[in-house]
């Protein structure tokens, strides 16, 4: 079952240390008998993934904390890891939020597959939130390019 979040929903804080601040954002409301999409339903299901990412986006940015926006502080990864070869390659993805961690927004940036790892942006990211790593998974290293 898949859930959205509702535009009358409201946000509040968590009242969490500023690492670890969390949105709740209220009133998910749930798609009944969703099954996954096929075919003709592809688009639709695709478009209605990113109206709710648009969505989220929107009311991260206009719910507020004592630091401002909460997207500000936030890195939010969206991305599909849905292909008809199961082959884990090439997916496009979006990471927003952070503009107080340290991303550097405007750009798109490709990496070479063969030597830099999905996983290059984990630890990036956990770092940017004050998670201090060297390795996740199969990660190579960090990906300065995206996050100091």
């Amino acid at each position: 079952m898949f859930e959205h979040f509702a535009p009358h929903g409201s946000g509040t804080y968590s009242g969490a240390s500023p690492s670890r601040r969390h949105a709740a954002i209220k009133t998910p409301v749930k798609l009944k008998n969703c099954r996954c999409p096929t075919g003709k339903n592809w688009g639709r299901y695709d478009q209605w993934l990113a109206k709710q990412f648009a969505y989220f986006l929107d009311r991260m940015k206009t719910v507020t904390d004592e630091h401002g926006p909460i997207l500000d502080n936030t890195l939010v990864l969206y991305g599909s890891a849905c292909s008809s070869t199961h082959n884990a390659r090439n997916y496009p993805l979006v990471l927003a939020g952070g503009s107080q961690l340290g991303v550097e927004h405007g750009s798109y940036t490709v990496f070479d597959e063969k030597h830099t790892p999905m996983s290059n942006l984990f630890v990036s990211m956990l770092n940017a939130v004050g998670v201090q790593t060297q390795q996740f998974s199969d990660s190579t290293g960090k990906l300065p390019s995206v996050l100091p």
